[in-house]
């Protein structure tokens, strides 16, 4: 078995039916599994969880979302393992691409983003902001910065490394776990065929105190984990907060602006890209001093329980 494939569910049913249906849709010329990790195991049953490729493990008791990508990996049995929020959906054709794309010298491969539909302002300006960087049209080929969350990884490469740190101190800080498989040699790739739709937040307030969130629980995880950073060193990183929203619009530019077809997409989110920057860098700042506070609980459910477009 070649592909797993791994969706985090909770108490928002029908959204994760649908992407669980849509995984199952996919044409592979190898068999694969899906693994369904399911937080409220005492919501009714999934629709098409009968369905002999699905395997649903109920995890009650995580409350924090790397602890539930984890046991995702844990449970994974095929060569590469891909993980899908319950909330970005397979286009047709994603699993096959992934096939192509998940050579024996790839190590992890990043999908393409689209909005799904129907489309609104908010839902384009924000996925304009988290993911303008993979959005389609891409190109495919080596990627030095992959999405987190959703993305695919051989399976080999992260039981390797939990030699070094536990598969959930890597997925509280994914992009640490891609610089050390960069820095390994790794290749990451962007695939061009392996499409997905993401589903965004409802309202602007929304999705500033998602990123704020996120921006806290990493900082936190990173500056009072083990070992813990100096308060000084700590200080240092909070200040240069001031910078980061700059920095950040600095990239999404020079990625968006060099494809015709996203340009009038990036000055279009320009108002909602700032206001998500700024308010997640605060947050940041807040997360190197002060620690990652309750933000570990309030990110999951943010993840899985919120309702999206």
């Amino acid at each position: 078995m070649k592909l797993s494939v791994v969706e985090v569910v909770g108490r928002q049913r029908e959204r994760s039916e649908r992407g669980l249906e849509a995984i199952l849709a996919q044409r592979t010329a190898q068999p694969f599994e899906v693994i369904i990790i399911d937080l409220a195991p005492d919501e009714r049953p999934l629709r098409s969880a009968e369905d002999p490729r699905v395997r649903v493990v109920p995890h009650a008791e995580i409350r924090e979302y790397p602890d539930a990508l984890a046991a995702g990996a844990r449970e994974a049995e095929g060569e590469f393992v891909a993980f899908l929020e319950d909330h970005c959906h397979a286009q047709p054709g994603w699993a096959m691409a992934l096939e192509q794309d998940c050579r024996p010298h790839v190590t992890l491969v990043n999908y393409a983003f689209e909005e799904s539909k129907p489309s609104t302002y908010l839902s384009r300006a924000f996925l304009v902001a988290q993911y303008g960087r993979w959005m389609r049209p891409t190109r495919a080929g080596p990627v030095a910065v992959p999405a987190c969350t959703n993305v695919c990884y051989r399976r080999e490469t992260l039981l390797n490394y939990t030699q070094e740190r536990p598969l959930e101190a890597w997925f509280a800080l994914e992009y640490l776990l891609h610089r050390r498989i960069r820095r390994d040699g790794g290749l990451m790739w962007q695939s061009e065929g392996a499409v997905v739709a993401h589903e965004d937040w409802l309202s602007l307030q929304e999705g500033m105190q998602a990123n704020g969130t996120l921006k806290r629980y990493s900082a936190g995880q990173l500056a009072h984990g083990e070992p813990p950073w100096s308060a000084a060193r700590r200080l240092v990183y909070a200040c240069g907060m001031a910078l980061v929203p700059a920095l950040a619009l600095w990239r999404l530019a020079s990625s968006l602006l060099r494809r015709p077809g996203l340009r009038g997409a990036f000055l279009s989110a320009l108002p909602v890209s700032v206001c998500v920057f700024v308010y997640g860098s605060w947050w940041e700042a807040v997360g190197y001093l002060a620690g990652p506070g309750n933000t570990g609980e309030a990110l999951l459910k943010m993840e899985i329980e919120r309702a999206r477009k």
